[in-house]
């Protein structure tokens, strides 16, 4: 079954997932971590993002090659070349635009990551054609149970893909959240320096220009205004915005 079933016989968000199951305690701590990173998503809106998840992953795929064909010029090397859907999707993230869609607004690829790791649990659980698959071994002679080794087999890789994808995901979810808090330090600062400059810009007008018009008062505060002061502004005639601040103070004294 490929990643774009996954959710056919599974509920990503609302599957109580049995913990009696061989790997089912890890496979629930997985499901809980990436539910965390959708836990404002809908069931209905997983299963159609599964949709797109599965086309980005296959359009990136012939990408993919593409570049592994121009980059290994040794056709004996290409057997060679080997990604996983995790880090395919990675690779992926620069090559596609998810903001805008319907089905899943405001999308985030920490989401798509988690949403690539409740797919593989969604493969990871689903048994559906198993007693189809011993019935048709059984009637070529060979032993069903090579199904059920195969079925635990493919169990572990699945939950060991899943892995991977929550792990990414929550690596880019803390990598945004770092990086907001950088953004919002950064404000803060320019916030007090703003904040500095206005009070200059008074504390001239108030000492040495109030006799003047508040456009002339402006030009010569500029003139002595400190130079990492002078960045904050990026107008052509900042004098104008002294000019206004002067008035403001003049209308509150």
């Amino acid at each position: 079954m490929s990643i774009r079933h996954s959710f056919d016989n599974f509920s990503p968000l609302n599957e109580e997932i049995d913990t009696s199951t061989p790997y089912g305690f890890h496979v629930e701590m997985i499901a809980i971590r990436a539910r965390e990173l959708l836990a404002n998503r809908t069931d209905e809106q997983l299963k159609e993002s599964l949709d797109t998840l599965s086309w980005i992953l296959e359009e990136g795929t012939k990408i993919e090659e593409r570049a592994a064909d121009e980059a290994l010029s040794d056709e004996s090397d290409r057997d060679t070349y080997v990604i996983t859907s995790t880090n395919a999707l990675r690779s992926y993230m620069p090559l596609f635009d998810i903001k805008d869609q319907a089905t899943f607004p405001e999308a985030q690829w920490p989401e798509y990551f988690a949403l690539l790791s409740l797919a593989y649990i969604g493969l990871a659980l689903d048994d559906s054609g198993d007693e189809e698959m011993k019935q048709l071994v059984t009637s070529i002679g060979v032993d069903p149970s090579t199904v059920d080794t195969q079925r635990e087999n493919n169990r572990l890789e699945y939950l060991l893909s899943a892995a991977e994808a929550i792990s990414t995901a929550e690596a880019l979810h803390q990598l945004q959240i770092d990086k907001q808090k950088i953004h919002a330090r950064g404000g803060q600062r320019r916030a007090a320096k703003y904040a500095a400059l206005k009070t200059f810009v008074i504390d001239e007008w108030t000492k040495k220009y109030q006799q003047m018009s508040n456009r002339q008062a402006g030009k010569k505060i500029w003139k002595t205004l400190p130079d990492d002061l002078k960045g904050l502004l990026t107008t052509d005639e900042p004098w104008h915005r002294f000019a206004t601040w002067i008035g403001q103070h003049q209308r509150r004294s």
